[in-house]
C-alpha cells in the first residue's frame, strides 16, 4: 500500500523474529508512512547498499557468506521495488 502526494506509505514485511516491539510475525506486513524527502533518502541508501553488496558478493570466496549476501540483496531489492512502484490508492 502506498500513497503518493504529500507522503509515501509502504507496506513492508514484518520482522522475521516477530519481536515484541513490532507485533508482527513471519510473513506479516507493516505500514510505514514517509515524507517525499524520507522516501528519496531511503531509496538512495538502498541503492548505495545494493551496489556495495554486489561488490562484496563478487569479492567473497566463502559460498555460505555469498549466499547470505545474495539473500540480503534480494530483500533490499524488494523494498526498493515497493518504494519505486507503489500501488495506487483511490481517494
Amino acid at each position: 500500500m502506498a500513497r503518493l502526494g504529500s507522503g509515501h506509505v509502504a507496506r513492508l514485511p514484518g520482522r522475521r523474529d516477530g519481536g515484541p516491539e513490532t507485533g508482527h510475525g513471519e510473513g506479516e506486513s507493516m505500514v510505514i508512512e514517509l515524507t517525499e524527502e524520507q522516501c528519496a533518502e531511503l531509496q538512495r541508501l538502498l541503492e548505495e547498499s545494493l551496489g556495495d553488496l554486489s561488490t562484496e558478493i563478487a569479492d567473497t570466496d566463502n559460498p555460505q557468506y555469498r549466499e547470505g549476501l545474495r539473500q540480503k540483496r534480494a530483500v533490499l531489492e524488494s523494498v526498493l521495488y515497493q518504494l519505486d512502484n507503489p500501488p495506487r490508492v483511490d481517494a
